[in-house]
């Protein structure tokens, strides 16, 4: 890699414009180069779980789990499980979960109309 030093009388060549593409291969060989890259064995790839969508969307509005279980009508346990992988949301479930996630205000809106409905 060249460096340059800032200097009026003698500017660094101009940025060249453009795409430039490197293939899939052309990435992973730069990568491996790279010692400050990490690169995940295939047997830690297999060990990896993604964070369960209902904590990225609870996390995303600030709730607790007792909070967001409230807010939406769900029940805390329910919650826990989806969050802890003990379980996993019902197509249904998903759907209400990417709606809050998508329009929070709104569904807040509706769950309230839903549980106010019900009465005691």
């Amino acid at each position: 890699m060249k460096s340059y030093r800032i200097d009026a009388k003698n500017p660094p060549p101009p940025i060249r414009k453009g795409r430039v593409s490197k293939t899939d291969d052309e990435i992973e060989r730069a990568a491996r180069k790279d010692p400050d890259t990490f690169l995940p064995t295939e047997e830690e790839l297999k060990q990896f779980r993604p964070e369960p969508l209902v904590r990225r969307v609870r996390i995303s509005l600030g709730l607790s789990q007792r909070a967001f279980a409230a807010r939406y009508g769900l029940s805390l346990s329910r919650v826990r499980d989806w969050e802890q992988g003990r379980s996993r949301p019902s197509p249904t479930a998903l759907l209400c979960l990417r709606l809050i996630q998508k329009h929070p205000e709104e569904a807040t809106r509706i769950a309230k109309e839903i549980t106010s409905s019900r009465g005691p």
